[in-house]
Parts: structure tokens; sequence; C-alpha cells
């Protein structure tokens, strides 16, 4: 590992994103440079359900984040015009007049991607600290702040690239309808300090848990990951440069009332759809979790990251010549080869072989 790196953001959305990210955050505490390196590395996971965030002990307690609405169905009685009220279109443009939100929080968005949209930007919006909350912005901005502190040697500041690595699932309510938000959020506040955000989404594909969901559910995460699948190549469009004449320009999206209600860039630099090939077998959820969280950990912590950044470009430059600059596509393998060199039990032989031939 480099005594330099990128400052970094690790986030989970749902319990699939904090999964993963916990297991990350676990094998940085283990790592010989943790301490040069902990003040450039932040790790955060969001879920809508309470019983999910208690278990992400190797994330930080002040950045695991419940997003959940406190008398939520006055809020949304209140957003939507009820009485005497005005709707508020900040929210109003984009939830549907007749559907019902779920009034009990902390249980989980029930495989539907408008309830964490919601909770993630009331939370934006609504910081709530008089009743124990914390604000997300504030929590983002101080590890901001530890990253790109003058006296952090540890941080690699030219180019000025903030690396964002976010994991979530498209099967569930959580990770589908927060990412987009989230990925904005993120974008902006690094912005207004001058720095590029290089954002990577793994997103777990919903085939990846089917063997765990029941029959009658099946149709529910697969429409989610439709709908976000489709929204995600629909932002993603505004990567490309030229090209078609249908390409968006700019795509009305907000998170906040404070920030401009359009958004000229691609949510994210890179998408990772992570499903399980039809000729391959994986026994249960975690197996594929592990993988991709020890995969991404190796990409950040060593040469791998640079390598694939010089590929990458020349792979892009391809594929956007082959499709018009429309989109492009990269279908693959997620994962790495790792060389394990058991140099205790090395050296423990060779003790032994010397010990015997004295």
């Amino acid at each position: 590992m480099a005594d330099q790196i990128y400052p970094t953001f690790f986030i989970g959305l749902g319990g699939t994103g904090g999964k993963t990210v916990n297991r990350i955050a676990r094998k940085f505490k283990t790592n010989w440079n943790y301490e040069t390196l902990r003040n450039s590395v932040a790790f955060f996971t969001f879920d809508t359900d309470r019983g999910d965030l208690e278990g992400f002990s190797d994330i930080p307690k002040e950045n695991r984040f419940l997003l959940h609405i406190p008398r939520k169905k006055e809020f949304v009685d209140r957003v939507r015009g009820a009485g005497y009220l005005d709707p508020d279109p900040f929210y109003t443009s984009w939830m549907h007049p007749d559907y019902g939100f779920h009034i009990e929080g902390g249980k989980g968005a029930g495989q539907i991607r408008i309830e964490s949209r919601l909770t993630f930007t009331y939370r934006i919006e609504h910081p709530d600290l008089q009743l124990g909350h914390r604000d997300i912005l504030r929590a983002f901005q101080d590890a901001i702040g530890r990253a790109l502190d003058p006296d952090n040697n540890a941080t690699r500041r030219q180019p000025a690239y903030f690396q964002i690595f976010c994991f979530g699932s498209i099967a569930g309510g959580t990770g589908s309808g927060s990412f987009l938000p989230l990925a904005y959020t993120l974008q902006h506040l690094l912005q207004e300090r001058g720095w590029e955000t290089i954002t990577s989404l793994c997103l777990f594909d919903p085939e990846v848990f089917e063997p765990e969901v029941q029959n009658a559910l099946k149709k529910d995460i697969h429409a989610n990951g439709y709908a976000a699948l489709m929204e995600t190549d629909h932002f993603m469009r505004l990567s490309a440069e030229g090209g078609h004449h249908s390409l968006p320009k700019k795509i009305r999206f907000h998170t906040r009332k404070a920030w401009p209600r359009l958004v000229d860039r691609a949510p994210a630099t890179i998408v990772y759809l992570c499903g399980i090939p039809k000729h391959f077998s994986m026994e249960k959820i975690a197996s594929m979790i592990n993988a991709v969280a020890d995969a991404s950990y190796f990409q950040v912590f060593s040469p791998l990251l640079g390598l694939q950044e010089a590929e990458s470009v020349n792979f892009v430059r391809h594929q956007l010549g082959l499709v018009q600059q429309v989109f492009s596509a990269h279908y693959g393998a997620f994962g790495c080869c790792l060389l394990h060199v058991p140099d205790e039990d090395i050296l423990l032989y060779c003790g032994l072989r010397f010990a015997e031939t004295a």
C-alpha cells in the first residue's frame, strides 16, 4: 500500500451495500498502513432498516444513518398540499399523487424505490438535529475536511480527484432509490471545493437474490431493478460528449431546494452491475458480497487502480466509436487475482531446516 492515496469514501446503501462496506472497513483497519491513511478514507452506510444498521460494527457509529421520517404521514400530507396548504413542487414533481407511503419507518423500504428516495431527500433537506439525528451533510463535510486538511500528508492532491465507491442492490428499495441523490449530493459538495469526483457505482443485480427471495416477491425485485437500470442509463448519457443528437444536455434532478434544479453531469464515472452468470453457481449471497468487497479493497489499496485507469480511457474511446457515443458497455468479470506469498510459513520452514542441519 502506498503512503499517499486519493481521498476516498466507501458508501453502502441498504443491507447489501452496508455488508460490503463493513467488510472493506474491517480489512482496512488491519492494514499495516492504517494509521497513515485513516484520515484520507471514510466509511458510511445508509439504511431504511434499523436492524441492519446495528450489525455494521466496523463502520463508525456516527457514519451509520437511518433513513427515516418522523411523523411521516403529516409530512407527506403537507408537501402534497393537504388542507389549505399549497403543494411543494420540490417533492410533488416526482412523487406519484396516488401512491400511499409506508407510515411506519425503520423496517425497510419494502422493495419500493420511492420510499428511500423520499427519506434520503428528506434527511438531506431536514437535518432534524433536535431529534437526535446527525446531519448527513455535516458528516460528509467533516470527513471531506479531514481528508483535505493541509496537514494530511497521506492525501494525494494532484490531480484533484476524490474517489467515491458506492455499493447497493437494485433489487431492494433502499439502494435502488437512493444511489442517484447520494451521487449528486457528493458531486455538489466536492465541486464547491474544486475537486473532481471519480464515482464508481457497484450495483447488485436482482438475479443474485432470487434463491433467497419468496416467489411472491420476485416480480417486485425485478421491477425495482428494471426501473433503476433505466434511470441509470438515462442519467449516464450525460457523460457522452457530442454524438447522437437525441442525447440530453441537462436533466431535471435535485436533492436540495437551495441547489440547482438541473444536472449536466453523469452521476458516476463507471457503473459495475454485479450478477451471476448462468453457468456459475454460488451457494449464498454472502459469498458474492465478500468477493465484491475484497476485489474493491484491492482495487483501491494496491497498484490495480492506476492500471485500470490507464486501460479504461482507451477502452471507453473504443466503445464510444462503436456505439456512436450513445452509451458504452463493458461485460466482464468483477474480481481480482491474488498471489499470496506465505512469507511467515517460508521463514518458519527455513528456520527448521537450518536448525536441522546446524
